[in-house]
């Protein structure tokens, strides 16, 4: 048996068009991909594009963080100096 093998942007362009609303049996007919190769395939994307999003959530809460860590020092810096005026 021939496998053969797909590069990157082949499998993202199945999926994208799976997406689009293709159906499965007719990406896999008009590409000659098995259904499954298109299920394997639509789930590693998914999994992937989950994974982009916490990591875009993670450096938000970390900006977050140090944005309010910032703000704190502030407050200190601001409450000493009241101290002295009065």
């Amino acid at each position: 048996m021939n496998k053969k093998t797909h590069t990157e942007i082949f499998k993202q362009i199945i999926v994208e068009l799976y997406k689009l609303g293709v159906p499965k049996s007719e990406i896999a007919y008009k590409y000659d991909i098995s259904i499954v190769s298109i299920n394997n395939w639509i789930k590693l994307y998914e999994q992937r594009e989950i994974f982009i999003e916490d990591n875009i959530n993670i450096e938000a809460l970390l900006a977050i963080k140090k944005e309010n860590k910032q703000l704190k020092q502030e407050v200190e810096i601001l409450k000493k100096a009241l101290n002295i005026l009065l």
